[in-house]
């Protein structure tokens, strides 16, 4: 199934980002978007849903204009139309694994935000390479191009370039998708079993210490020594 990266932040950002899987799940049940004679009880058995989850979650389908129901046959609307009804403009569609439950299919569209996160790192970081070191056809334009980017937005490209893979904590992963670190990191885990993620470790920074020192506020204090614990590094494909 095809859908916009806006549009998963969008649904996101405004809570209802389940409400979207259990649409795809329910739209994908026939080919044409329709649900011919609907019924409640058929479609909690194709859908895995129960009953009284399948009532809320096509009532906000209806009420939100979603879908529309004309002689007991439900009808979704298309991808195109939901994307205009939220002022998306056209853009790149995104392709989303189809199979197994709605909460897999609620991670699939989690973890494209994750990925949405990689490729702004990616961006800044050939940018920050533009305006360090341009090689190549085009490197004078590239390097006027990155050196507005950076004056503009107060970045320095040499914070940006010691870093090859994006270097994040689980806490503002979990931000980005309105997970807790760890649902985040087992969605993470998953996508490495999948091979759709790698996950590079970093161990903690030790410092011994002779004197009382002031601790940063992610520092810790344990028989002498100052421990700083390191954000791990991360490749989402």
């Amino acid at each position: 199934m095809k859908t916009s990266i806006k549009l998963i932040q969008i649904f996101s950002d405004s809570n209802i980002l389940r409400h979207y899987a259990v649409y795809l799940k329910l739209k994908a049940i026939h080919s044409n978007s329709v649900i011919y004679n609907y019924n409640i009880s058929i479609l909690s058995q194709k859908s895995g849903l129960s009953r009284n989850s399948i009532r809320k979650y096509i009532k906000f389908y209806l009420d939100n204009n979603w879908c529309t129901l004309n002689n007991n046959h439900l009808s979704f609307i298309s991808l195109d139309k939901l994307r205009l009804k939220y002022g998306i403009a056209l853009q790149q569609l995104i392709k989303i694994p189809s199979n197994g439950n709605i909460t897999t299919l609620l991670n699939n569209l989690r973890y494209e935000l994750l990925k949405l996160k990689n490729r702004q790192f990616n961006f800044l970081k050939n940018k920050a390479t533009d305006k360090i070191d341009p090689k190549g056809k085009g490197a004078c334009q590239r390097y006027k191009s990155a050196k507005k980017f950076f004056d503009n937005n107060n970045y320095d490209p040499t914070d940006i370039t010691r870093e090859m893979f994006l270097k994040i904590s689980l806490k503002k992963l979990g931000c980005i998708i309105n997970l807790s670190a760890t649902s985040t990191h087992n969605i993470i885990k998953q996508k490495v079993l999948e091979s759709k993620a790698v996950i590079l470790r970093h161990s903690t920074e030790c410092i011994k210490i002779t004197t009382k020192a002031e601790l940063k506020p992610n520092q810790y204090n344990y028989k002498g020594y100052i421990f700083t614990p390191q954000c791990n590094k991360y490749i989402f494909n």
